[in-house]
């Protein structure tokens, strides 16, 4: 849970600064799409590689995906997957998991 929270906080950080650094140069409002296409590409440098370790893998193989997306523009994403009757889930930092015979799902993504 700690290392979810840090890279909450680094996430964080890193977007007001890019907010601030455009407000004093003048430039435009960096919107969430924004932000969230910089994150994308920040997580493939050597830098913060470490932030795309925080998501957990699914216990098998989704039967669907469902993705949607809110009136604030978060995005959603839930998962069907087959587990046994008596498989224990694995706790989780993000998002929650229920069992309904088998049925996975996350928090916003975006």
């Amino acid at each position: 849970m700690a290392q979810a929270f840090g890279c909450a906080r680094v996430v964080l950080n890193d977007a007001l600064r890019v907010r601030e650094d455009a407000r004093a140069a003048g430039l435009p409002f960096i919107t969430l799409a924004e932000l969230s296409k910089r994150l994308t590409a920040v997580k493939k440098t050597p830098e913060r590689s470490w932030l795309g370790e925080v998501s957990r893998p699914l216990p098998s193989v989704p039967s669907s995906v469902t993705v949607i997306k809110d009136s604030a523009g978060r995005y959603f994403a839930s998962f069907v997957i087959d587990t046994s009757p008596h498989e224990v889930l694995p706790e989780t930092t993000r998002g929650w998991l229920m069992r309904v015979e088998s049925f996975t799902t996350s928090r916003p993504l975006g």
